[in-house]
């Protein structure tokens, strides 16, 4: 049937292409089996603080769990140290706050821990307040002309 090098070729494509059209189509059926109604915490937003100063940062699970033991932990205390509302969720609530305390400058990375679920998030510590509202504004700025230069390219105004 296949008698020249071209037809050789087009039978190692055409297996090669079947094949993974196999596998990715029983990947697409396994991953689409998962648990949709596992716990899990919220997402956390990073936290830029300034020395010397606390935050508290409000943290949610979406399917609590009775008596789930919380906790928080830096990784490094030098820098900032945490520490939660609640130790136990013994109303099955799934909501609680880590209160965030700057000690020097420099980045800590803090792990949340409810049950046997786990979420991190990062907390940068400066100086000057000064600055962390000078970089806020720089975003901002960046954000507005960077939306603008794509308006005027496309001719949409809005």
């Amino acid at each position: 049937m296949f008698t020249t090098e071209r037809d050789k070729y087009i039978k190692k494509l055409l297996s090669f292409l079947a094949a993974t059209g196999i596998v990715a189509t029983t990947s697409a059926t396994v991953i689409s089996c998962g648990d949709v109604n596992k716990t899990e915490i919220n997402n956390i937003e990073n936290v830029l603080i300034n020395v010397n100063e606390s935050k508290t940062v409000a943290i949610t699970v979406n399917k609590p769990v009775e008596n789930a033991e919380i906790s928080v932990s830096s990784s490094d205390e030098t820098v900032a140290s945490g520490k939660t509302s609640i130790d136990k969720d013994t109303n099955k609530e799934g909501k609680f706050n880590v209160v965030v305390s700057a000690l020097k400058e420099g980045v800590a990375k803090f792990t949340v821990k409810y049950d046997n679920y786990i979420k991190e998030f990062t907390v940068t510590v400066k100086t000057n307040a000064v600055i962390s509202n000078v970089e806020k504004k720089l975003f901002k700025l960046v954000k507005v002309w960077t939306f603008w230069c794509y308006s005027y390219k496309f001719k949409k105004w809005y």
